[in-house]
């Protein structure tokens, strides 16, 4: 039964009960099930990182493109979840989305669509500050 495997090129495979639940790549790394963290999880975000830096344009309408869903996971025994299909997103916000290069399967950067919601939730706040003003000089 295999636990491990380190390969040449440098990946490293890790297995429980013969499944294969965490490897390396060249782009980083794959978790196949549940990833539990005790503590943060951290992405990069320092504006030295960054260049070219400008506002999401038009994120009210691109919130109102996304659709909310609830499915059955079919590779997970039919578990029910909530989130959105990657597909649709990828035609709202193309950034969102990577593609699997040997399985050809989409994932969506979650954490990524917290800016987008950011930026709607202000746009939002200034149709409803034009709006009350308008109540106010009624």
């Amino acid at each position: 039964e295999n636990c491990a495997k380190f390969i040449q090129n440098g990946a490293v495979e890790l297995y429980y009960d013969n499944s294969n639940k965490f490897e390396t790549t060249s782009s980083g790394v794959t978790v196949s099930g549940d990833a539990n963290v005790t503590g943060s999880v951290n992405t990069s975000s320092d504006a030295s990182l960054k260049e070219n830096i400008v506002p999401i344009d038009d994120a009210l309408n691109k919130v109102l493109a996304m659709t909310g869903v609830e499915y059955d996971r079919i590779d997970m025994d039919g578990v029910h979840q909530i989130g959105v299909i990657a597909q649709e997103i990828e035609k709202v916000i193309p950034e969102l989305v990577t593609e699997n290069e040997t399985t050809g399967l989409k994932s969506v950067s979650y954490g990524n669509i917290t800016a987008v919601l950011i930026e709607a939730i202000k746009q939002q706040q200034e149709q409803i500050n034009i709006l009350r003003n308008k109540l106010n000089e009624l």
